[in-house]
């Protein structure tokens, strides 16, 4: 009776159980710390490739040409003036709620 229920169980397993617990065993021969670091450099390295070059956010990428882990804290007022999306005659105009595009 104990070995039917066992068989069965071992039926129903996924098979990520069965890589984790008879997979073949490895050892990295770089401390953990240091890799998580060699990935965190390689995937800032991308993104700042693909930052420079985008098609879009050219507005932002004037101001902010190097990407960071770090927030920056600016207001909304001055995101909206520095990517010229705020409630400006030139913003305002292209949709058709302001008469001139001048300040």
């Amino acid at each position: 009776m104990i070995n039917i229920v066992f068989f069965e169980y071992e039926q129903k397993r996924p098979f990520s159980v069965h890589a984790t617990t008879d997979g073949i065993p490895a050892s990295l021969p770089f401390p953990k710390r240091f890799l998580k670091k060699q990935l965190l450099q390689l995937s800032l390295s991308r993104w700042q490739a693909g930052w420079d070059n985008g098609d879009s956010g050219r507005s932002v990428y004037s101001i902010i040409p190097k990407i960071s882990r770090k927030q920056l804290h600016w207001s909304r007022e001055c995101i909206e003036f520095a990517t010229g999306h705020g409630p400006f005659p030139s913003y305002l105009k292209r949709f058709g709620s302001h008469s001139t595009d001048y300040c």
